[in-house]
């Protein structure tokens, strides 16, 4: 917070800016032009200032609002025959299973960077031996 408004130290593209609020880059474009119009928001190097304060919810978030989560079991989701529905994940079992996974998976792309890198080696070996 400064004297004239809020700073928010962001350098991202309109781009990158539609892609978090999920908007595309043009609607970006013409809001913050509006913003800065109306001498809401000021463009500066290291990020914005925002001159307006954020303006006060109509409601607040009831009961109703809340999101829940649907417990019933989908009908595009029936197993096959002689197949189960997988068990949902329990915030609290065990994840060592899926730590042998992540595990397993970065070994394998570990073993796939040095392959690459002495193939890259190799390259350029054969390369200078070619120059000279």
């Amino acid at each position: 917070m400064t004297k004239l408004g809020t700073h928010l130290p962001l350098t991202i593209t309109h781009q990158t800016f539609g892609e978090l609020i999920g908007a595309r880059r043009p609607t970006v474009t013409l809001a913050l032009h509006e913003l800065t119009d109306r001498g809401a928001l000021i463009t500066q190097p290291n990020g914005w200032l925002l001159t307006e304060p954020a303006a006060r919810p109509t409601r607040t978030i009831s009961e109703t609002d809340a999101p829940t989560l649907e417990t019933s079991a989908s009908p595009w989701l029936k197993p096959a025959e002689g197949q189960t529905l997988a068990e949902p994940i329990h915030p609290a079992r065990d994840r060592s299973e899926d730590r042998q996974w992540v595990r397993a998976a970065a070994e394998q792309q570990r073993r796939k960077a040095a392959m690459l890198r002495e193939r890259s080696r190799a390259l350029r070996d054969q390369q200078q031996r070619l120059r000279i």
